[in-house]
Formats: C-alpha cells, sequence, structure tokens
C-alpha cells in the first residue's frame, strides 16, 4: 500500500483482555506507542463487561430489586432492576459509580510510566465512558418510573465526571463516551424506553459533550453491540451511525477530536462504505475506522482500507469496539493480542514522531 493511502493513528476503544492497568498501559506502549494519541486503561477486572460493571454497583443499594430481564432479541442476560415497592426515584442513592475512582487509580499509574518514558510524551490517558442512557436503559428501563431514574442516574455520571475532571490534570485527559445504545435504538434493533425519541437521544448527547471542558479531548465510539464478542445484529451499512452523528454533533459547542464506527469483518464492499460521503465531521476531527480483525490480519483490513478510501480521504484505524471480550484464540490472550496491535501497526502510520513504519 503506497503511502498516501495508509491510514495514519491507531485509536484503542477501551477494553483490553489484560490483568492490570499496568500490564495494558506498557504493552499498548511496547506495540503502539508512536501510533496512538490516547491510551485506556483496559477496563480490566470487574469492568470488561462493560455495562454490567453498572450492574453490581447498583444491585447493591437497597432501593432497588432484581428481576428477570425481559428485553427482546437476546439471549441469556443477566438480571435487570426495578424499584423496591413503595421506593421512589428521589429516593435511590445514585453516588459513588466508580468510574472516577477507577480513573484516579489509572492515572496515577499512566502518569508514572510516562514520566519514566515508558509511555511516550503527548499520549493522554483515555477514560471510556458509557453513555448515560447505555446503563440506564440496560438496568432501569423496565422500572415504570424510568424517566425520572434516568434523568436522576445522567446527573450521577456527570458527577462522576466532574470527580474525575477535578482528579486529572485535563491536558492529561481523554474522555471517550460510549454510544451503543443509541445506535441500535437509531438502526431500530431496540425499543426506545419511555420518554425517549430521536430527537431526546440527540439532545443527550450535546448535553453530555458539551460539559467536558475544552482542555479535555473528547470522542465517541459508536457500537453494535459486543455483547459475547458478537454484534446484536448485522448492519445493512454506515447509514444510520452517519444520521446519528449528524443529529447532534454540529450542536456540540466546543471541539470534537475524534469518531470511531465500526466495520464488520464481511464488509468490504462499497456499498457499506457508501453513506460515509454524507458524514460531516468538524475540520479537526479525526475518523477511525474499526476495521481491523484478527482473524484475516494485514491481508483484509487493507481490503477493507482500500474500500473505505473510495468515500473518506483520511482516517486511521481501530478494532471494531473493546478487545476485552475476545476469545483468547483471536486476540484474548496475551501472544495473540501482541498480534492483534501489531496488525494496526502493520497497517497505519505513526502519529507520534520518533517512530518509523
Amino acid at each position: 500500500m503506497s503511502k498516501e493511502m495508509t491510514p495514519r493513528g491507531v485509536h484503542l476503544v477501551g477494553s483490553v483482555p489484560l490483568g492490570s492497568a499496568d500490564e495494558v498501559f506498557k504493552t499498548v506502549a511496547r506495540h503502539l506507542g508512536h501510533h496512538v494519541r490516547r491510551i485506556p486503561d483496559g477496563e480490566t477486572g470487574d469492568r470488561q463487561q462493560w455495562v454490567q460493571f453498572q450492574l453490581g454497583v447498583l444491585g447493591s443499594r437497597p432501593e432497588f430489586e432484581l428481576i428477570e430481564n425481559p428485553a427482546p432479541g437476546w439471549e441469556n442476560l443477566p438480571p435487570t432492576l426495578k424499584l423496591r415497592e413503595g421506593v421512589s426515584p428521589d429516593d435511590v442513592d445514585f453516588s459513588g459509580l466508580g468510574y472516577a475512582r477507577v480513573a484516579s487509580e489509572s492515572h496515577a499509574r499512566f502518569a508514572w510510566l510516562q514520566d519514566e518514558g515508558t509511555i511516550p510524551a503527548g499520549v493522554r490517558f483515555q477514560v471510556s465512558m458509557p453513555t448515560p442512557p447505555a446503563n440506564a436503559t440496560a438496568w432501569m428501563q423496565f422500572d415504570p418510573q424510568f424517566p425520572m431514574l434516568f434523568e436522576r442516574y445522567t446527573q450521577a455520571m456527570l458527577d462522576e465526571l466532574d470527580a474525575l475532571l477535578a482528579a486529572i490534570p485535563h491536558e492529561h485527559l481523554a474522555i471517550q463516551w460510549d454510544v451503543c445504545f443509541e445506535v441500535l435504538m437509531f438502526e431500530g434493533w431496540m425499543p426506545m424506553p419511555a420518554g425517549v425519541d430521536r430527537q431526546a437521544i440527540a439532545d443527550h448527547l450535546v448535553r453530555i459533550s458539551n460539559v467536558v471542558p475544552p482542555a479535555v479531548e473528547l470522542g465517541y465510539h459508536f457500537c453494535f453491540g459486543d455483547f459475547g464478542h458478537v454484534h446484536m445484529r448485522e448492519p445493512e451499512d454506515t447509514g444510520r451511525v452517519v444520521e446519528l452523528i449528524g443529529s447532534f454533533i454540529g450542536r456540540v459547542s466546543r471541539p470534537v477530536h475524534w469518531v470511531h464506527i465500526p466495520v464488520p469483518i464481511e464488509r468490504d464492499d462499497p456499498a457499506y462504505f457508501e453513506p460515509l460521503r454524507q458524514l460531516e465531521l468538524p475540520d479537526d476531527t479525526e475518523l477511525y475506522l474499526g476495521l481491523v480483525h484478527y482473524r484475516d490480519g494485514v491481508e483484509g483490513a487493507r481490503r477493507r482500507i482500500a474500500t473505505a478510501r473510495r468515500y473518506v480521504p483520511a482516517f486511521g484505524v481501530a478494532t471494531e469496539c473493546g478487545m476485552g471480550r475476545r476469545p483468547p484464540e483471536r486476540g484474548g490472550a496475551e501472544d495473540t493480542l501482541a498480534r492483534l496491535l501489531d496488525i494496526h501497526a502493520g497497517v497505519a502510520e505513526p502519529v507520534i514522531s520518533g517512530a518509523t513504519t
């Protein structure tokens, strides 16, 4: 592939199948240190399953009881929550959701490794956070008082954001909002809960974006689901994601630094990428396409890159979603993860000086 056809930069969505933040930082720095602008802590431990982290947090609150999950379209779902008899949404203690505490602890290790030179200077610490609708819809949508619970949970998530903003220097920090349930709703694969429609989704994304201070980098990961490392359904094309992005991004009043869009392994055809012609991003916003797959490696990634180039002139690369839920033989073990990271470096140019391809 010629230099002019080579994507520039690598993005890591969030989860990484390693045992600790230290392992994640060191492993990513070793394989991709000059290819990434940001490094997440890998969402290790009980955060590996994305929103299920919050089921444990909220399920321990005495105001809730566990019920069987009646969500359509899925099998083997964990239980969900509803308020106990006689409990009001105002009674629920939503404090201490855990995101700020873990981010502060991980950043301390990140800063130490950066100071000693393991992580290149200029790389930011990335905190990937589910949008409030993800956790609220996953764990509270079947309660009759969902609209009020959603509003209270949203404020609690913004309080978590405030706490981590107070703990981490803004010039070191990047915030990613993980936008999944909203994509599923725009695709028509998931019903919208009470009080939610497309306009409300767009307004909410504007709200949670504008509260991030301008000195902090901001980006979005758009997702088709990764429960059991499988999409909820396979998209027809990128059209609904492009529509969702267009519904809000022009109203965000601060800089947007990146957008990530997944690409299924089967899709190297023009039809999947063609709607990207309509994608209107701010001038300084980077686009990352999640077209790296373990199963077909560099060759498959380059095939998808060649098709994408017909519709978007510049982009970086990534996997479709976080790496934490991969089976061992496809990047979920230490040796296969190393190969997966090296595939990224094999198809993308560095973004930090001091490295060669």
